[in-house]
């Protein structure tokens, strides 16, 4: 692999050229941006590492130029490290932007992927391993046949994993190639990506219990609130039809039972008070088919016969056995009476008022179903409106929603947001003014080193050099103590060795023991021959110690960003004075779970700390 270093400055351009040479790579080093633009174009290289701040041509006009006839990837180094700056280079055509200062092993690591991604062949638009399909062009995927909705997140993990299959890639790689090149990936959020894409596209591997999306759906309903609630639902519907219906139709069944017994023994009892008539039985032994006929039903079963005679009626349509009898005597003569009824048309009956409870639970329940996904509409509206809330976008809030029980969960919500903005926009703040408080002292190292260093110098001045360096390291570790014992103030979980203390004994002892440095403080801070007190007071819930001064009086913004990091009430940074004071009195008293406040008025500044009281 062939590299081209455009770089002015020669002690960079000897290092880059040592060390890619130590890694393997071919290097030639251009030390202005016209001879980089003609070794560009008249040898081929697989990357090109192009500074902007050059003689002659600068990087951008290089760039401009190379984009017209040259297609090797590029990437910028540089000091231009606004987001201006970055995002122009991206723009330009570079395919990486490297802000020095850089760790060369960065530096190593970002051109081997560059080489890897330039080696490649041109991608399909869509790429497939076993049955999972995605389209990069259409930013779909599928699995079967079947679509899988993933976040933009997701797809672009998902595109990085098809794009190296079997490869083993690094949170860093990841993170670059996922999120954007300043995302910190030694948090878990590349490993919750990770772990969500796994659960959304489980294993390939038909012999892995994750496989396919079938398991992923159910997997994934059974999280579900609606279904919980559906099935919760469906179940006691069900249970209650299920029991009003069996006891209904086992109501019924029993009425129809009793109706048809006493229809044949209503019968019988009309049989019987027929035999009694004498012409009666002559008239069925001559005729019997009348009483055959006058039974008017096929499901009728009737029988009349004298014992050890042969029957003078048989209505049996199903020619079914007849069951034995039980004989009864009533008065002198003897007959055998068997009447009996089908109970086709009672089964039918019953059948069909079973499938009408069962149709009326299934439906109920199906009901059930449809009720509550439309009454957890809301909470879908909400996820929607919680999803489009990010980094870019956290003074949006949650729209204040109808219904009672969403409420008091959009309020929280909402407050928390309100916490994570301004917690985010101080954490940028203080950011900021950290690289600023660091950037100062680093270059004065670096400038004066440099100036020293670029010509011979007498032994005074090396000592001089040395001297000016100390103050700044010095300047550079207190800072360092300072942010190392504010993180530790902030961290809650640590317990506090509680004492009690005699504030005015207290008192005195500190006051003679920065008896000096109150003094310094008093003239820098307060006006000249005005007094600085320091008195407690007991309040019923808390101690205060109220500290005062007089001098220029605070304005209600300075007084809102007095206790911050790096802020100070002064426009120029003055050596010595690095805006962390306050801040560390404020996370003092937060880790013993107290306040501290500020008011100023009338040419007076108050600063009072409260204790909470221990009974």
């Amino acid at each position: 692999m062939k590299i081209l270093v455009i770089e002015d400055e020669a002690k960079v351009g000897d290092y880059m050229r040592k060390g890619l040479t130590e890694a393997g790579f071919i290097v030639d080093v251009a030390e202005n941006g016209i001879d980089g633009l003609f070794y560009a174009r008249e040898h081929h290289y697989d990357l090109i590492l192009l500074d902007v701040m050059m003689p002659g041509l600068d990087g951008w006009q290089v760039m401009v130029e190379m984009d017209k006839q040259i297609h090797t990837p590029v990437i910028f180094l540089t000091a231009k490290g606004t987001l201006e700056d970055r995002i122009k280079g991206l723009e330009l055509g570079a395919d990486d932007y490297l802000v020095k200062p850089f760790s060369f092993a960065e530096l190593l690591a970002r051109v081997r992927t560059q080489l890897r991604r330039g080696s490649q062949q041109k991608l399909p638009d869509i790429l497939t391993l076993a049955d999972l399909q995605l389209d990069v062009f259409k930013r779909r995927v599928e699995r079967g046949g079947q679509r899988i909705d993933l976040t933009n997140k997701e797809f672009n993990l998902l595109h990085l994993f098809l794009l190296h299959p079997g490869e083993v890639l690094t949170r860093t790689v990841i993170a670059s190639r996922v999120w954007d090149m300043n995302f910190d990936s030694d948090t878990n959020v590349v490993d919750v990506a990770v772990k969500r894409l796994r659960k959304v596209c489980p294993s390939a591997d038909p012999h892995s219990p994750r496989c396919g999306l079938p398991l992923r759906s159910r997997s994934m309903k059974l999280r579900s609130l609606a279904l919980r609630l559906s099935l919760m639902l469906s179940v006691t519907v069900n249970a209650i039809f299920s029991l009003c219906g069996s006891a209904l139709y086992h109501s019924l069944a029993q009425q129809i039972g009793v109706r048809d017994d006493a229809a044949l023994l209503t019968r019988i009892d009309q049989i019987r008070t027929l035999l009694r008539d004498e012409d009666a039985i002559t008239l069925i032994q001559q005729k019997p088919r009348l009483f055959a006929n006058m039974l008017g039903n096929t499901e009728s079963l009737l029988v009349l016969r004298f014992p050890g005679q042969s029957p003078l009626i048989v209505v049996n349509p199903g020619q079914r056995p007849l069951p034995a009898i039980t004989p009864t005597r009533d008065g002198s003569g003897q007959i055998e009476i068997l009447t009996g009824r089908l109970m086709r048309d009672r089964t039918q009956t019953l059948n069909h008022y079973r499938n009408q409870i069962l149709l009326a639970t299934a439906l109920a329940a199906a009901i059930s179903v449809w009720l509550v996904r439309r009454g957890l509409s809301p909470l879908r509206r909400l996820a929607a409106e919680a999803e489009a809330i990010d980094v870019r976008h956290l003074s949006r809030r949650m729209p204040e929603q109808s219904q009672a029980e969403l409420q008091p969960l959009v309020a929280a919500f909402n407050q928390m947001l309100s916490r994570l903005e301004s917690g985010y926009q101080q954490l940028s703040q203080v950011s900021a003014d950290m690289a600023h408080e660091l950037r100062t002292p680093v270059s004065t190292l670096l400038g004066q080193t440099e100036v020293a260093l670029s010509q011979t110098r007498s032994q005074s001045d090396y000592q001089a050099l040395l001297g000016s360096n100390y103050e700044e390291l010095e300047r550079l570790a207190k800072m360092i103590d300072n942010m190392l014992f504010l993180a530790k103030a902030e961290d809650a979980s640590q317990a506090l060795d509680e004492q009690s203390l005699d504030l005015a004994q207290l008192g005195g002892k500190l006051q003679s023991y920065f008896d000096d440095m109150a003094e310094e403080k008093a003239l820098r801070y307060s006006d000249a021959g005005t007094p600085v007190s320091v008195c407690s007071k007991v309040q019923p819930t808390a101690i205060e110690l109220v500290v005062e001064n007089h001098g220029p009086t605070l304005s209600a913004e300075q007084q809102a960003r007095v206790f911050d990091r790096f802020w100070r009430a002064e426009a120029s940074h003055h050596q010595g004075r690095s805006g962390l004071g306050l801040a560390i009195v404020r996370s003092i008293m937060h880790l013993h779970q107290g306040s501290c406040e500020v008011s100023s008025a009338h040419s007076i500044t108050r600063f009072t700390l409260r204790f909470p009281r221990r009974y």
